[in-house]
């Protein structure tokens, strides 16, 4: 893919997000990401993100309209119950190749172009999100390999934050996101604390041999929203203790 191609890509899916058409907008980012030999900047990891992520949310919203339909359906014997059930079911498909694409694209193109631990952290932790946003739709005998393969990604992540640096913002935005995970998919509040503690600490008493402004900026913020969980999850074991 020709530096041309790449800039024309990214214009026409910035402009067709921004008027949300995001499924158009994905199928330059996903042509961008296939075509593209080096691995994606940061710009274009963003683009991507947003693409995909706001057309998820889209269709994981009509989801929750359609189940507050159906359960009227339900209640009321509508004749309408099965229109509505059909319904639903089209957009559990849209989502699921939607993540499928989403997953596909980490695995046999971002991952084996990606040189950076950096962006390989990204990467995987797409790959474990979409996996997760799978979990909400599959039955129960697909859910048990679909959540593994989440924790694997997270994992795999997590261990690659160890080379880089401790106020790293990609790294801290992760171990929040791998924090919130422990804490929200794995009911484990201890294994939570324990990681967004160690992270706040080393990186707090850092932060001030940080020079470049941005990140910085970028650290400190993300050092306070660890803070602001901890706080959370601590005054929520403390409450559960004495209950």
């Amino acid at each position: 893919m020709s530096d041309v191609t790449i800039r024309k890509a990214l214009y026409l899916a910035t402009i067709l997000e921004n008027a949300e058409k995001h499924e158009e907008a994905i199928k330059y980012m996903e042509e961008l990401a296939k075509s593209k030999k080096n691995d994606l900047n940061i710009e274009e990891i963003n683009l991507l993100t947003i693409t995909f992520n706001n057309h998820l949310t889209k269709k994981l919203n009509q989801i929750k309209i359609l189940n507050k339909v159906i359960t009227k359906d339900q209640t009321t014997n509508s004749k309408y119950l099965k229109i509505d059930i059909n319904l639903r079911d089209i957009i559990i498909r849209d989502v699921n190749e939607i993540c499928n694409k989403m997953i596909n694209l980490c695995d046999n193109y971002l991952l084996n172009k990606s040189e950076k631990n950096e962006t390989k952290v990204l990467y995987l932790k797409l790959k474990g999100e979409y996996y997760k946003h799978l979990s909400n739709i599959l039955d129960n005998e697909q859910i048990k390999d679909v959540n593994k393969n989440a924790i694997n990604c997270y994992n795999e992540a997590f261990e690659l934050c160890d080379k880089l640096s401790v106020t790293n913002h990609i790294k801290l935005g992760f171990i929040l996101k791998y924090a919130i995970f422990q804490y929200e998919f794995l009911n484990d509040i201890d294994t939570a604390i324990k990681i967004a503690k160690e992270n706040f600490e080393i990186g707090i008493n850092q932060l001030e041999k940080v020079n470049d402004n941005n990140e910085y900026k970028n650290a400190s913020s993300i050092l306070m929203l660890l803070k602001q969980n901890i706080d959370m999850w601590e005054k929520e074991k403390e409450k559960e203790s004495k209950s």
